[in-house]
């Protein structure tokens, strides 16, 4: 790897996993408990640190979010399939607190599911539109 790319790499690892904490309102102190390792080590790794590929697995773990989100060496295959606002969506509700994922799953499956008396009506209102 050419040192351009190494130091490419090096800072687009640092930026997302600054981005992700900070996204779910974690302090560096709060990740580094769910991480396992100290403070100083999280500050390390949003300055420039690499962690090593089980500290990253555990990043993707905590935020829902693949290797590929982190280190933007492989773009998803999907990501050409999907709008901007589609896309964004995804990186919303990967990066919702468990309590929020879990309220859009339950009205998703209610509604596209048409298991609930209302949305069963408003859904076949508007396909009649």
């Amino acid at each position: 790897m050419h040192w351009n790319e190494e130091e490419g790499l090096r800072n687009r690892i640092r930026y997302e996993l600054r981005r992700l904490r900070r996204e779910r309102r974690y302090t560096q102190e709060q990740l580094a408990g769910l991480l396992h390792v100290s403070k100083s080590t999280v500050s390390d790794y949003e300055c420039g640190t690499i962690p090593d590929v089980y500290v990253l697995m555990d990043y993707c773990r905590i935020f829902h979010t693949d290797l590929n989100t982190i280190t933007g060496l492989f773009p998803s295959q999907l990501r050409r399939y999907l709008s901007e606002e589609e896309y964004e969506l995804i990186r919303k509700y990967r990066a919702s607190p468990d309590w929020v994922r879990e309220m859009i799953d339950t009205v998703t499956d209610c509604c596209s599911g048409r298991q609930c008396a209302p949305c069963h009506d408003r859904i076949e209102a508007y396909e009649r539109n």
